[in-house]
């Protein structure tokens, strides 16, 4: 009775045991199963700060978990694009970039990383209007008026630092027009905008969300860049858009579950108005595939600039 009793024991212990492994196996294998952090390359405020903040919310409620933002600030985005390759490619750490950290410094900068090779893109999410604008005391309406004047004087245009994307594209507007065009480049983009609207500098290439409220009031014209007006998009300016990236051997089921959920995310009718409201929109990439194939194309936009004008940022 008793070695009955000893071998029944024995059994429902095993049982319990493989209840419970098989229970661990599956948890274990379900994602998202902890919370999910998002870093920001840039301090709170900034564009890549509000863009996350926005759909965080509306994420972790679409993943069934909470979706940290964590700000990691310094060097143009390149500290906090850093932490995530170094972080453990499990999906539960990511980090939503703009076009200058994931496109233009890997063309301007000595990084510890190669965006392409050691991050694992997943999809952009949102984009803003990238435009040009000029004090209205300078007699010019358009991008030919901007052409005949640089003709016969020097046209300054402020940027927000040196080897960002306005930078690039106003050595690409020289390049293509031989115009007498100089890079005036700011510590920011609030320096910037009050040497222009001060008349120190002629123009600005800037975010739209930054400049909008100067627009409204007159101290700033748009002659190009903004989406529906009579100049369009031009060659040399690109709208700044948001990608969200994670480790590079993340597993791709991983991956899927992730796109598949900021696809629903930006799809969302507040989270698009939340937007609309600050001059965002979405923007999404067909697969995980297509953002890789989108980022070495930017990337390459971008380079192809740097080897023809020689630009490096240390």
């Amino acid at each position: 009775m008793l070695g009955n009793c000893l071998k029944f024991n024995k059994s429902f212990i095993f049982l319990i045991i493989l209840i419970f492994f098989q229970s661990f196996v599956l948890a274990q294998d379900k994602f998202p199963a902890q919370n999910i952090t998002i870093i920001v390359g840039f301090p709170p405020g900034g564009s890549n700060d509000i863009v996350t903040r926005i759909i965080a919310p509306k994420l972790g409620e679409i993943l069934g978990v909470s979706v940290i933002v964590e700000n990691k600030p310094g060097a143009n985005g390149t500290i906090g694009t850093d932490l995530t390759v170094k972080s453990a490619p499990n999906g539960y750490t990511l980090t939503l970039g703009s076009s200058n950290p994931m496109s233009v410094n890997p063309n301007t900068m000595k990084l510890p990383y190669n965006i392409l090779r050691d991050l694992r893109p997943i999809t952009t999410v949102a984009y803003t209007p990238t435009v040009l604008a000029v004090n209205p005391n300078i007699p010019i309406n358009n991008l030919s008026d901007l052409m005949e004047l640089s003709k016969t004087r020097s046209i300054s245009i402020a940027t927000s630092g040196n080897g960002s994307s306005a930078h690039l594209g106003i050595e690409k507007l020289k390049l293509e027009t031989q115009g007498n065009f100089i890079h005036v480049p700011y510590k920011g983009a609030a320096p910037a905008m009050a040497d222009v609207t001060g008349g120190h500098v002629d123009a600005i290439i800037m975010d739209y969300p930054a400049i909008v409220s100067l627009v409204k009031d007159g101290r700033l014209k748009i002659i190009a860049g903004l989406k529906g007006q009579d100049q369009g998009q031009t060659t040399f300016i690109k709208n700044n858009w948001f990608a969200v990236m994670a480790p590079a051997k993340t597993p791709d089921k991983v991956v899927q579950i992730l796109f598949d959920s900021f696809v629903k995310t930006m799809n969302d009718p507040d989270i698009k108005n939340q937007l609309s409201k600050i001059d965002f929109y979405p923007f999404l990439q067909e697969s995980p595939a297509a953002t890789l194939n989108f980022l070495k194309s930017e990337t390459t936009f971008y380079g192809n600039i740097v080897k023809k004008t020689g630009i490096k940022v240390e």
